[in-house]
């Protein structure tokens, strides 16, 4: 793939749902070369938020996928969607959306197992990588996030719905003036789990909620939780831009398995210091900065 493919405006968009659909698949190879360009003209439609926006490229059901060498920009929407995949490699992506574009997540995964992102960096209006309900063995590595919103895992849960999502592992990332760092974030009213997740050897540069479990996502809604466990935050290095650079803000049915190791997260304000915040988490923490003294055993 050559040259650049130019979105439509979105006064002459058509109603699909994606501009390019890649469905049912095998071993589907997609090389930008280098050259190869997918600019979404999403400045047309972010100022419509309540619009119905695409995305850029959608994966469906494509299984042993190799994506590489490919920019994307600025996207209505999420820029690539992979939904239903298995065994899916992005090398060398490059996404770039302004930090005020709204919804504009890099990737969004959805009911897919043996996805790997490397080597690609991610500037959003939303998550650099969010991995949602479905989804198992999901990696990403070397990759570079900012701005944006983090790599998140979820949101899980809403409308009461049961989402599962179990072994995401996110190692050498590098985030830098991020809204978030690692989070995971889910809905209280739903039910399922997010288990088996690991962070590890992650620089931060300037970065909000370094380390966050949000389970109060929708304040309104106050009873059943999806379940986290056995999440591990290893090697973070680097500055925080908010005061609270751990935040494990769990559900009433709290959060288990949480280990903390070999983490140095200072503040980006020289003379400040960063604290840690815990509400019904369960784990441990060694040799990290700042003290975890409140995350139970």
């Amino acid at each position: 793939m050559e040259g650049r493919i130019v979105a439509p405006s979105k006064e002459d968009w058509k109603g699909a749902a994606n501009l390019i659909s890649m469905e049912y698949l095998n071993g589907l190879i997609v090389d930008g070369n280098g050259h190869g360009e997918v600019y979404g003209n999403g400045a047309t439609w972010w100022k419509c938020r309540t619009c119905f926006r695409p995305g850029v490229l959608f994966f469906h059901a494509c299984n042993g996928l190799n994506v590489r060498n490919l920019k994307i920009s600025d996207s209505p929407k999420t820029h690539v969607y992979v939904n239903q995949c298995d065994g899916a490699t992005f090398t060398r992506v490059s996404i770039n959306s302004p930090a005020t574009s709204p919804n504009t997540d890099g990737f969004g995964i959805s009911y897919s197992t043996n996805i790997l992102i490397q080597d690609s960096d991610i500037k959003s209006g939303d998550d650099c990588i969010a991995v949602n309900d479905g989804s198992t063995f999901i990696n990403a590595t070397r990759v570079t996030c900012g701005p944006g919103h983090g790599i998140s895992v979820g949101s899980l849960g809403r409308n009461r719905t049961t989402e599962k999502v179990s072994d995401v592992h996110v190692r050498n990332c590098t985030f830098t003036g991020t809204a978030n760092g690692a989070r995971i974030k889910t809905v209280e009213g739903g039910s399922g789990y997010a288990k088996q997740i690991s962070f590890e050897q992650i620089i931060l540069v300037n970065v909000k909620n370094p380390i966050i479990i949000d389970q109060k996502y929708d304040p309104a809604i106050r009873d059943t939780s999806v379940l986290v466990s056995s999440v591990t935050y290893r090697g973070f290095t680097g500055t925080s831009a908010t005061d609270v650079a751990i935040d494990l803000d769990c559900s009433s049915s709290g959060c288990y398995g949480i280990v903390l190791d070999e983490n140095n997260i200072v503040s980006a304000q020289p003379g400040k210091k960063t604290s840690a915040f815990c509400r019904n988490a369960h784990g441990a923490a060694t040799h990290t900065i700042p003290n975890v003294l409140c995350l139970s055993k």
